[in-house]
């Protein structure tokens, strides 16, 4: 399965005058269909997944450093050479139902995401049977029981795997663990029944949706952290709207008649920007923007000095900031900037250096043949500004460098059958290093989509997906990037981000590495 590139989504908060105080109700503006599906592990919408976060807890989940952190576990430990995970799990939780969490739910629910004659999205459950294509060395699950004590759970795994526990951390592929009366006696979905600090009381056939703070919650006594630690609610109740365009959902924010407004365009950022009673937050994601290089089935791009010819060339800094000026910094590296494994080796990239890019073109003997670089403009005008500037440094250094618009399904398919000279684009985030070098790092003839063939980095990228220790993984991490300056498959922009703008009468909200809304750290000013 080739790796999903990112689908643009921006989120905006912002609130009228006041935010209503009488029962404390926060109205969200959602693009386009609203909630998908309250069976979260059907659908993975950006949307679907931040709204039923409110709503579902996994056994662990992100915290603000995309480290992995306990959630409904209270803990886990590794036995069997890596191959048994043992979670022992918080006493004092309930779903909203009222009834306590025990192991049997938990068990109940991951030998309903692993039964294969259901439905768990497009690649989610492949993530544990061991047939993820995308990834190197795939986890697969052997079985997941229920031990004497009521709190406990285990994991049997086939292989170790340290990738594991991101899996289960996923906000993308929600593992949460609902109560078993969500679904009825033939095994069909009704609802979720959840554990998070809102349940979900209402659900239009328009997307839209009600949810309501759950009175019984207990937060967990660590900070909040990610998805993770306390969430202590105060907003009494969140209702989602959907809305057919930006520029209507503005008009309502504008209006009063909704507080929060979800994927405001990059672009649209000054119309919001210093409004009175505004504030708004730019947050870097572990999405990657690159200008990806064709290295295989171009007569010219496949020699190493042209490729390193064109990195030279382009100034990715300059590049960032003429598109977003100073609010966003260059990141050469796959490791995203949030990232504790970002150390200093992930800052170097390819100098701008025009008496050096002379040189390797006499190597490469470019005689002026044009390069094309593909960009969708709608919906992601980033992907075209970035591809038209890119151009300019090129022609400036003396490459004959021209955009070519595709309509966004083309520049998908493209880059996916190897159609491109190159290519600018985002993948979407990958909270671990391991799954975005695993989604670069492979030979075409296996998967076309892959950009670097390299056998001693898929060793590398083989190699993190088993170790555990820190220090270790970082060594790896570190060595990998110097190899891709050196062998050049693309070029890193930047870390894509995500825009908060929100009232000033709101208070608590913070932002983090995944950009996920989290309305359980908010609140109106008393």
């Amino acid at each position: 399965m080739r790796p999903a590139v990112l689908v643009l989504m921006v989120i905006t908060l912002a609130a009228v005058q006041q935010v209503a105080r009488a029962d404390r109700e926060l109205r969200v503006a959602v693009l386009g269909q609203g909630l998908q599906s309250t069976e979260f592990s059907t659908k993975h919408d950006d949307v679907t997944s931040f709204i039923l976060h409110h709503v579902v807890e996994s056994l662990v989940a992100y915290d603000d450093e995309l480290a992995i952190a306990p959630m409904l576990a209270e803990s886990w430990s590794i036995s069997d050479a890596g191959r048994r995970y043992t979670f022992v799990l918080r006493d004092d939780v309930r779903f909203h139902n009222g009834q306590r969490m025990m192991a049997s739910d938990v068990a109940w629910n991951w030998n309903r995401f692993r039964n294969p004659g259901r439905d768990w999205g497009s690649h989610c459950r492949e993530w544990y049977d061991g047939s993820a294509q995308a990834y190197h060395r795939p986890v697969t699950i052997v079985s997941v029981t229920a031990d004497d004590d009521a709190h406990t759970v285990s994991f049997r795994l086939q292989s170790r795997n340290s990738m594991f526990l991101h899996h289960i951390a996923s906000n993308h592929c929600i593992s949460g663990i609902v109560h078993p009366e969500s679904v009825d006696a033939a095994g069909q979905w009704q609802q979720a029944i959840g554990t998070g600090p809102y349940r979900l009381v209402e659900v239009g056939s328009d997307g839209s949706a009600r949810l309501e703070r759950f009175e019984r919650y207990t937060s967990r006594s660590d900070a909040h952290s990610g998805l993770a630690g306390g969430k202590r609610a105060t907003i009494d109740s969140l209702v989602f709207r959907p809305f057919a365009s930006a520029d209507t959902a503005l008009v309502a924010l504008q209006e009063g008649n909704v507080h929060f407004l979800h994927d405001l365009p990059f672009h649209k950022l000054e119309e919001v920007a210093g409004a009175t009673g505004l504030k708004h937050v730019i947050q870097e994601t572990p999405a990657w923007h690159q200008i990806i290089i064709q290295s295989r089935f171009d007569p010219l791009l496949n020699k190493l000095a042209m490729r390193k010819a064109i990195a030279h060339s382009l100034d990715p800094e300059a590049l960032t900031q003429e598109v977003f000026g100073t609010a966003v910094g260059v990141n050469h590296s796959a490791v995203a900037t949030s990232s504790g494994y970002h150390t200093g080796i992930h800052d170097e990239g390819y100098p701008r250096d025009v008496a050096t890019v002379e040189i390797l073109l006499k190597e490469a003997g470019y005689r002026g043949e044009a390069l094309t670089i593909q960009a969708s403009r709608t919906p992601y005008p980033l992907f075209y500004a970035v591809a038209e500037k890119a151009a300019e440094q090129l022609r400036k250094s003396g490459i004959n460098a021209q955009v070519k618009e595709v309509s966004w399904p083309e520049q998908d398919a493209n880059y996916a059958n190897n159609e491109y000279q190159l290519t600018s684009m985002t993948f979407s985030a990958r909270t671990d290093p391991a799954l975005m070098y695993s989604a670069l790092v492979g030979q075409k003839s296996d998967h076309s989509w892959y950009l670097w063939e390299d056998n001693e980095a898929a060793a590398l990228v083989s190699l993190a997906t088993v170790e555990s220790e820190p220090e270790k993984r970082k060594a790896l991490f570190d060595r990998l990037h110097e190899k891709m300056l050196d062998w050049v498959p693309t070029v890193g922009v930047f870390s894509y981000p995500r825009v908060h703008v929100m009232s000033t009468e709101l208070t608590g909200y913070q932002p983090w590495a995944l950009a996920y809304p989290r309305f359980w750290l908010a609140g109106p000013v008393e």
